[in-house]
């Protein structure tokens, strides 16, 4: 069974097509070259997070002792969240320690030392392909480059 709106003339005067989902009158579609954004973006326009980078790179005044020093907006924030730390205000503190946490995790000096023999295993035996792949007789590895000779 056909719906009513299946068979109505595009009113066009060209004949009849089907209307319906996914086929939109003719008069009602977009024509050749015409947008469907005519006026877009306006120049200009920034999104939210360029505004806040842009607002914490601005310069501004602190003051320091008897002097003022200019420093970025972001630097200040941490400069006052640290006062108030200072100040006794257990909030600013707990903000304080929890940036801490964040960002002062430094990688500790890794301890150099001999490869497990799991892993000794799996790069003997890639050194193996490696030199049977290129033609080199027997398991001598003078003839490999330094970075293939891993010492013991």
């Amino acid at each position: 069974m056909v719906k009513d709106n299946d068979t109505k003339a595009n009113g066009s005067g060209s004949g009849e097509r089907p209307v319906g989902r996914g086929n939109p009158p003719k008069e009602t579609q977009w024509k050749e070259g015409q947008s469907g954004n005519p006026r877009g973006r306006p120049r200009g326009v920034r999104n939210v997070a360029t505004e806040v980078l842009r607002m914490l790179r601005t310069q501004t005044d602190v003051p320091n002792g008897d002097r003022v020093r200019s420093t970025t907006t972001q630097e200040a924030a941490y400069i006052v969240l640290r006062e108030k730390a200072l100040a006794g205000d257990a909030r600013a503190l707990d903000r304080l320690l929890d940036e801490a946490a964040r960002y002062n995790n430094e990688p500790s000096a890794t301890k150099k030392g001999p490869l497990p023999e799991e892993d000794r295993a799996i790069l003997d035996a890639f050194i193996a392909e490696v030199l049977a792949a290129a033609g080199v007789s027997g398991g001598s590895k003078k003839n490999l480059p330094r970075s293939m000779s891993t010492p013991r």
